[in-house]
């Protein structure tokens, strides 16, 4: 063995002489303490509290130190004028700790700090006060040291438990130190006066999910050493449970949720709030909020959203054993309303008719929507525009104040509390002055054709029965009209004729212009039974225009009796066989908007509006020029006439209704004793029809001055 063992082995014996020297005249008790569940489990003390009930003090032990000795003593008063009493707390440290020494008079003292090898760390010398004294000690290293306090009166020996450092080992003298600020902590050694056979109480405590809990108490005499084992009854605490409120009052960047907990898992709730995220199971490392500590249902807002985004939220809430997270739900920002614009419709030269269809209100109440117009593409709310029902669904629109012959671009919108949406553009033309879509229909003689078939209602469409003016300043029974668009017809419904019926019907046969009382609800199929059967009644009043007041809506006017007027045989001959046009087009058998029929240019029409092909030939199919709505509008802006096939009519039978139908005459037809036209192969229905007598479409014309 070397030199250095045996220094390091007679130090330790020296430390343990000086401590037993201290203790020789006194016995000491040891006590340990050891912490466990219930089950026998071990668990970590956090503090150890002893009390001396019979002498009226504590002593607090903090981990690791769980080791208190007791002296049994005649105690500290008694030994206060002829011992040296030293204190140290708090013990283990971190770093740095305090030295409360007692002398019973003035005299020089030493303090000296060694290794467990025995090495000398530091020593301070100095002549001290009788009473207490404060030091504060510093130590560099981790680590246990030996603390020897000596006068002339005796020594003391402190075991150290130094955990920290305190960035350099030094003894300062503090002078004198009042008894009420101690901190007298974890101590080995106690100083408190003791008396075997006095009674302890011991108490335990350690941390379990964030709560201090105490042990069970101890309460005993105590007059030997013992190791004690406290036990703990723990509770099983659980996870909250909680579910998440859907979300409600959504906005294009905001919206609420929320939770309601039901359990708190035992132990009480340390936060709770939403976390949200625009992928699946969100967690407080997301967006989240922190809505309070209750239990029960909470509110929470969520903000900085983006606009149309979907969203996934889960409420939450933790306590001290975890954290838990409710139901997943999902939402959508509000975003702009979905719309798309309706086809134009009713086109004048100021007027058409639009809309729109809204199918998706974009998450939020639609405040507003219409349509708007411009002559340029793209147009917004900020120029002219409708407003409209602001209901889901379907919307009309009129368009007004428009310029003659003029193109526009419509869109239709749809606003709510994010903006404004606008559906595709359409585009249409509105009708030219009649001076320039004149027909030709003799070498002399020009005229403009009426917006629709004529049609007849005994009640104006209502459910009271109208009247109309005649010629001579009187009045008949019922309304006339020109049919909303050149290609309708009533159909089957035609059949509905009588002097009650609340419908409109199509003007079918002769002498149905209300002279000598003969209307459109009579329902014989003798020609005679509506007029003299004689061959020319253009120009009487058998003619509808020149015995009735047939009102124009393209106008806006009631016309007087005579304005309108039927062509005579020839005419229609002329229109559709002679005359000259600047496209050399007169006419085209069609299908407008599904109807099939024949289109009539004027003079002036240009092909370029749109290419029709297979022209001015009556045994053409209908399979060469299908018109849609879009194309028409343009079309009939430029002046077209389009002729339905709209059958006809005998007695209350209706026939070939968009299959076949011919245009009336005021002249007589000698093919078939019957005042219609028949100028084969022109007729308006599929090449290859037989007609029949008893009636067929009526379209006007007004002369050009």
């Amino acid at each position: 063995m070397t030199k250095a063992f045996y220094k390091k082995i007679l130090f330790v014996g020296a430390i343990c002489c000086l401590m037993m020297v201290q203790i020789a005249f006194s016995q000491t008790i040891t006590l340990n303490f050891t912490g466990a569940t219930n089950h026998r489990e071990y668990l970590q003390l956090d503090s150890v509290r002893v009390e001396n009930i019979s002498r009226s003090w504590e002593e607090t032990l903090l981990y690791p130190d769980t080791i208190l000795m007791l002296i049994d003593e005649t105690g500290i008063d008694e030994i206060a004028n002829n011992a040296l009493s030293c204190i140290f707390y708090p013990n283990p440290f971190n770093g740095t700790s305090h030295i409360e020494l007692t002398l019973p008079q003035e005299e020089q003292l030493s303090l000296r700090v060694y290794n467990l090898v025995g090495q000398l760390v530091m020593e301070k010398h100095l002549q001290v006060e009788a009473g207490k004294s404060h030091f504060e000690i510093g130590l560099t290293h981790p680590q246990v040291y030996f603390l020897v306090a000596q006068t002339t009166h005796g020594q003391m020996v402190q075991k150290l438990i130094n955990t920290g450092s305190s960035g350099g080992n030094d003894i300062t003298y503090k002078g004198t130190f009042s008894e009420t600020a101690s901190v007298k902590t974890q101590k080995l050694l106690s100083s408190k006066p003791f008396r075997l056979g006095d009674v302890l109480r011991i108490t335990g405590y350690t941390a379990h999910y964030g709560m201090v809990v105490s042990s069970d108490e101890i309460l005993q005499p105590q007059s030997a050493s013992e190791n004690f084992t406290l036990f703990f009854t723990l509770q099983n605490y659980t996870l909250p449970t909680l579910t998440t409120i859907v979300a409600s009052q959504i906005t294009d960047t905001s919206a609420v949720s929320g939770g309601i907990i039901t359990d708190d898992g035992g132990i009480g709730i340390i936060a709770r709030g939403v976390c949200w995220d625009t992928i699946p199971n969100p967690t407080i490392s997301n967006n989240h909020t922190t809505d309070g500590l209750d239990t029960g249902s909470f509110s929470s807002h969520l903000t900085g959203l983006e606009i149309g985004k979907t969203y996934y939220v889960r409420a939450y809430a933790s306590n001290a054993v975890g954290m838990a997270y409710g139901n997943s739900i999902t939402f959508a920002t509000c975003t702009i309303p979905a719309v798309t614009t309706k086809e134009i419709s009713n086109i004048t030269d100021t007027s058409a008719v639009s809309g729109g269809l809204i199918t998706d209100d974009g998450g939020a109440m639609i405040i507003a929507c219409g349509v708007c117009w411009d002559t340029i593409p793209n147009p917004t709310i900020s120029g002219s525009h409708t407003i409209d029902s602001s209901d889901m669904g379907s919307f009309s629109s009129r368009l007004i104040g428009l310029t003659i012959g003029t193109t526009y671009y419509v869109r239709a919108y749809a606003t709510n509390a994010v903006g404004t949406a606008y559906g595709n553009e359409n585009t249409f033309i509105t009708s030219a002055n009649p001076i320039d879509v004149q027909f030709s229909v003799s070498a002399t003689q020009k005229v403009y054709f009426s917006p629709g078939n004529l049609q007849w209602s005994a009640t104006n469409g209502g459910n009271t029965a109208t009247t109309h003016a005649v010629a001579g300043n009187g009045t008949a029974a019922g309304t006339w009209r020109f049919a909303p668009n050149q290609w309708d017809t009533i159909g089957a419904n035609n059949s509905n004729v009588s002097s009650t019926y609340t419908g409109w019907i199509d003007l079918f046969g002769w002498g149905t212009s209300g002279y000598n009382n003969k209307y459109p609800y009579m329902t014989s199929a003798t020609s005679t039974d509506y007029g003299n059967g004689n061959n020319n009644i253009s120009g009487t009043n058998y003619d509808w225009g020149a015995y009735n007041a047939i009102y124009n809506p393209k106008t806006q006017t009631t016309d007087a009796p005579g304005t309108w007027r039927t062509l005579t045989k020839d005419q229609w001959v002329y229109l559709l066989n002679t005359r000259q046009t600047a496209s050399s087009i007169r006419y085209a058998k069609a299908t407008v908007c599904g109807i099939v029929g024949l289109i009539i240019v004027p003079d002036n029409w240009s092909n370029t509006y749109y290419p029709l092909t297979n022209v001015n030939t009556a045994s053409t199919a209908y399979t060469f020029n299908i018109i849609g709505a879009t194309d028409w509008a343009k079309m009939e802006a430029a002046g077209c006439v389009f002729l339905p096939a709209a059958g006809d009519r005998n007695g209350t039978s209706v026939y070939d209704v968009g299959f076949f139908g011919e245009v009336w005459s005021a002249t007589y037809s000698g093919s078939y004793n019957a005042y219609g036209l028949y100028f084969y192969p022109i007729s308006l229905g599929p090449s290859g029809s037989s007609a029949r007598c008893f009636g067929h479409s009526v379209r006007l014309v007004k002369d050009v001055e």
